[in-house]
């Protein structure tokens, strides 16, 4: 981790590699712990707890959505990597894996149906990518060669 002072440089930032199985899904959230630790000691005016949650819900989805899917053809899983970077004016996570490419809908396709919302009516799971679209400013997924590349960020 590192502590500067710059627009363009993260004023905290915390990485790990770490298998992609649920039963490593308290490593993640320990990373994302050590990373709000940081920022609070480095950035003048940190986030709230609540914009804490929303950040925190996406870097959930998408961390669960790799276990699931990227990872679906195998029982051992993978090896994923995340980073996380606090600047100024916004927070940024990358997500790497090297499991199955992303085969759904395009991203922005994902949306909450908040118009016509019957809660019993909708199906339990497959709402990942909305609620991390609705939790951050932008999320973008690309894959190079046999890597998966998942990046989002949310504005402070």
């Amino acid at each position: 981790m590192r502590s500067k002072a710059s627009d363009n440089r993260p004023v905290a930032e915390v990485s790990a590699t770490l298998p992609a199985t649920a039963e490593h899904l308290d490593r993640v959230y320990a990373t994302l712990s050590q990373f709000w630790t940081e920022l609070e000691r480095s950035h003048p005016a940190p986030p709230d707890g609540v914009w804490r949650a929303y950040f925190d819900t996406a870097v959930g989805e998408i961390v669960t959505n790799i276990i699931r899917y990227a990872y679906a053809s195998t029982a051992a899983g993978g090896e994923m990597s995340m980073a996380i970077q606090g600047y100024l004016d916004r927070v940024e996570a990358t997500f790497r894996d090297r499991g199955g490419p992303y085969t759904g809908a395009p991203i922005t396709d994902a949306r909450l149906p908040l118009d016509s919302l019957d809660v019993i009516e909708l199906p339990e799971g497959g709402w990942g990518l909305a609620l991390t679209l609705a939790a951050v400013d932008r999320l973008s997924y690309t894959r190079d060669a046999d890597v998966n590349y998942w990046h989002f960020m949310k504005k402070l």
